[in-house]
């Protein structure tokens, strides 16, 4: 979509002068044409731009889970805040959810729900095709870094990065916690203690 967005830009402007909303309408037209759904039936382009390019500030993103008594996942929502900085407001995201089992180990793989649409302040996860064994070790809502936005945990995540992180072999995905947690501790969700704790 983005190539024919850039073809059908070059071609209609080559030679003259143009701005932002030239650009934005030419990949807007190759979007329609795509027809594609993955951000939603009422999905506009040009209004998802304005939201993200004529606005500052960055959107918080983090887990309201809960849990059954053996520890296995009942649901999942995530909630979005805006950040005190900026001239900010809630944005649309599409980004990929892992879920780390109790017992996860450097040879395993977290399971991962692709494209999650959110752009509400509150958004329900479809969390019925997770495996039924499946005890929640912790969870990472920004799995991939498709997500421009700051990433919080819940208490359970907390505890379990702080015992497992090196059992990730992934070295994005360790290197995103690394930096989650620290904005964690600058946004005084954990203690400088804590942190101290996670980088030993």
């Amino acid at each position: 979509m983005f190539s024919k967005g850039l073809k059908i830009y070059f071609d209609r402007f080559q030679w003259k002068n143009t701005e932002l909303n030239d650009f934005v309408g030419a990949l807007e037209e190759a979007w329609q044409e795509s027809k594609d759904q993955s951000m939603g039936p009422e999905f506009n382009l040009t209004s998802w731009c304005d939201s993200w390019l004529k606005t500052s500030g960055v959107n918080i993103i983090e887990p309201v889970i809960e849990l059954t008594p053996d520890g296995k996942v009942k649901s999942l929502q995530i909630r979005q805040t805006c950040d005190l900085r900026g001239q900010n407001r809630l944005r649309q995201h599409k980004l990929d959810i892992a879920i780390y089992q109790r017992g996860f180990l450097l040879v395993d793989q977290p399971h991962v729900i692709k494209d999650v649409v959110i752009s509400e302040e509150l958004t329900t996860i479809d969390v019925s095709q997770l495996p039924d064994g499946l005890v929640f070790g912790a969870v990472n809502i920004n799995h991939g870094e498709y997500a421009y936005a700051k990433v919080r945990y819940d208490p359970t995540s907390v505890k379990w990065f702080q015992d497992n992180l090196h059992q990730i072999a992934d070295s994005l995905t360790r290197g995103a916690i690394w930096r989650n947690f620290w904005n964690l501790t600058i946004d005084k969700k954990i203690t400088s203690l804590q942190y101290m704790d996670f980088v030993q």
